[in-house]
């Protein structure tokens, strides 16, 4: 299994995936993780079933040290093709920064810019 480290606090949402085979006999589960543990968005695929799925309820925060990754399971026999999977980044907003208005005074002669 390979991780993505995550460098932004945000959210991740819609989770979504094409299946262009399927020939399992059973519910294919895929779902979005962060640092080893399933996370809140999670796409079921039916036996048999193919074409596009998306979780469009759910969402995940992640945080600047978090890892994250997306695993699919299923518990029967029989193969199953992924077209693609993707998922939105929705990164935090910055913090808005304040200025003392006694430190933007004449009297200093450093000038802080953000």
């Amino acid at each position: 299994r390979v991780a993505l480290p995550i460098n932004v606090n945000g959210t991740f949402s819609n989770l979504r995936g094409r299946v262009d085979t399927n020939t399992f006999n059973g519910t294919t589960t895929i779902r979005f993780r962060k640092n080893g543990a399933n996370g809140n968005q999670v796409v079921t695929v039916g036996a048999g079933v193919t074409g596009s799925f998306e979780d469009t309820t759910n969402t995940d925060y992640v945080s600047r040290t978090d890892q994250i990754n997306v695993m699919a399971s299923n518990s029967t026999t029989g193969t199953i093709n992924y077209g693609w999977a993707s998922l939105t980044f929705t990164p935090l907003p910055f913090p808005s920064v304040s200025a003392d208005t006694e430190f933007l005074t004449s009297r200093h002669t450093t000038v802080v810019s953000y």
